[in-house]
């Protein structure tokens, strides 16, 4: 007769197993913290729109110090969206005279996508 002395025992030793296994599984999973690290951020920022009628339509002028926030170069496509639905892609021209939170567009294209003067909107590199 047993009375349950090696059942439990067994038991004991399967649950023991298990425990192990996922000890193990946990040393190959990376922390939370690595994983997040390993993303790569989409840089963005609001700015304000400005008519400028000596640009090109393809064009938009922005300040050196935004471009190197967003990491942008002259000739980079920059997408600006306003109020998260119209989006609009330009090259982006690199100036230094220009204020930090502006950016200058030609009056033209922007009155036929329906955007004011001094509008606000996001700019990020278009990927």
């Amino acid at each position: 007769m047993i009375y349950g002395g090696e059942e439990a025992g067994s038991s004991r030793s399967k649950e023991a197993e298990k425990k192990l296994d996922i000890v193990k599984l946990l040393t190959i999973v990376p922390p939370a913290s690595e994983l997040k690290q390993a993303k790569a951020k989409v840089v963005e920022r609001r700015v304000r729109i400005i008519y400028d009628d000596h640009l090109p339509k393809d064009l938009a002028k922005i300040s050196q110090e935004l471009a190197s926030e967003i990491r942008v170069s002259e000739g980079d496509l920059v997408e600006i969206v306003i109020g998260g639905k119209k989006k609009l892609v330009y090259k982006a021209l690199v100036a230094s005279g220009v204020q930090y939170n502006t950016v200058f567009c030609n009056s033209e294209e922007l009155r036929l996508n329906g955007v004011a003067n001094n509008s606000i909107a996001t700019i990020r590199r278009k990927a």
